[in-house]
């Protein structure tokens, strides 16, 4: 871990005056890596009123430049409450060597002595502060007066003033007005998922009340961590599988909407139904509803998740689409012969966005971004990873796994 800058807020949403911010002190401070980190419960904001951390989340994702700058979700991962405090005093004790920079605005800087604990976030970290007024010489007196009271942790920014916040944003989405200011992969993400008062685009209105009537089943077995990964792979795998039709022309259905999207969206959400029973009865239980298990999955029953899966969407949860039974069937294996809506959920499980688990080699941003590109070669960058990871820990592969990156690698290198 080398200099790290930190970019936090709720982003609802991230636009480019955020991302002007991050490259600029990025450049400014020679940073090695530059984190815009999502608040999961704001404790200066009205949570209420905050877009679902989902569709926050992906319209990150949909906006990062490239690779030096990545999505960090940890304080999704700790919930409750996100101090700064917490947060940095977290990461400095994962990485003593690391060196922070705590990015933020003037105003932030005017009321820092209000902030909960300013005193550990000064310690922890070096902290870049972007002139929001024309009056420098006012802010340098602020500055001057800070860093007497806190030990000199703060540094003047030079970035672009950009007149733009997220509140203006939403009403000028909501009043249908153009805006150039958000990336145009997070808005055509806002248009697909209807947010801020659009009408969605890529899911119809049963789709939705079908995925929230799941959501809520799911919400009494599954774990908060488990149900958020399968909402991470819905809203991904239907993000991908909506960009795989427009990228190739497709007819959509007459209401407009593709058949195929409302699929992935629904097998994503129910890929890993079955996690709520313990992996040790896996075995026994396929044996009891007559659930063929391999002689790999003797070796490694987590595998069984997946047939499970189908079974409990078929008979618990009534979905009867042999389409959306084969995604959920073939997500943690895979086969030779998966279709586009296969790949997308498949390379979803192991990217979506509330991961943040680092790739022997990869980023996830970089597979995300391959999975609207191309979904064999996003599927096959996920299985690599997989499988290096496998070999690092000594632990067995199933033979699947191997036949699917022969197979995935073959397939991309003839396209």
């Amino acid at each position: 871990m080398k200099k790290v800058g930190i970019l936090g807020g709720t982003f609802d949403p991230i636009h480019k005056g955020h991302i002007g911010l991050a490259l600029a002190a990025k450049e400014q401070f020679n940073l090695d890596m530059m984190w815009i980190m999502p608040t999961h419960i704001s404790p200066h904001k009205q949570m209420a009123s905050v877009t679902e951390d989902i569709h926050r989340l992906m319209m990150i994702e949909r906006s990062l430049p490239d690779d030096s700058m990545e999505m960090n979700v940890m304080e999704f991962a700790r919930k409750g409450k996100s101090f700064t405090s917490d947060t940095l005093t977290a990461l400095h004790r994962k990485h003593p060597d690391g060196e922070w920079y705590y990015i933020m605005g003037e105003d932030s800087l005017r009321d820092f002595p209000k902030w909960h604990e300013p005193e550990i976030i000064a310690s922890v970290a070096r902290i870049p502060v972007a002139i929001r007024e024309e009056d420098e010489s006012s802010f340098a007196k602020l500055l001057e007066e800070r860093n007497k009271q806190y030990n000199n942790a703060f540094l003047p920014l030079k970035a672009a003033y950009q007149p733009v916040s997220s509140t203006m944003l939403r009403d000028m989405l909501r009043n249908g007005e153009s805006t150039n200011l958000v990336a145009s992969g997070a808005l055509s993400y806002i248009r697909r998922f209807g947010l801020y008062g659009l009408a969605p685009t890529a899911i119809r209105v049963e789709t939705m009340q079908k995925y929230r009537e799941l959501v809520a089943l799911l919400s009494e077995k599954l774990s908060e961590h488990r149900l958020s990964h399968c909402i991470g792979v819905a809203h991904l795998a239907a993000d991908f599988m909506q960009e795989y039709e427009e990228r190739q022309g497709s007819s959509a259905s007459q209401d407009g909407f593709y058949d195929s999207v409302q699929q992935a969206f629904l097998a994503g959400i129910l890929h890993d139904c079955a996690k709520y029973i313990p992996v040790p009865e896996y075995i026994a239980f396929c044996e009891q509803n007559n659930i063929s298990v391999s002689a790999s999955e003797r070796v490694s029953p987590e595998l069984l998740h997946a047939k499970m899966g189908a079974f409990f969407a078929k008979y618990e949860y009534g979905v009867s689409d042999p389409v959306i039974l084969k995604a959920i069937l073939k997500h943690c294996t895979g086969d030779v012969d998966m279709t586009p809506l296969e790949l997308s959920v498949f390379t979803a499980d192991f990217c979506e966005p509330f991961r943040d688990h680092r790739p022997l080699g990869r980023t996830l941003h970089s597979i995300r971004m391959m999975g609207y590109e191309d979904l064999t070669k996003a599927a096959w960058m996920a299985t690599d990873c997989t499988i290096q990871y496998l070999k690092t820990m000594d632990w067995s592969i199933d033979p699947r796994s191997i036949t699917l990156w022969n197979s995935l690698k073959n397939k991309t290198e003839r396209n």
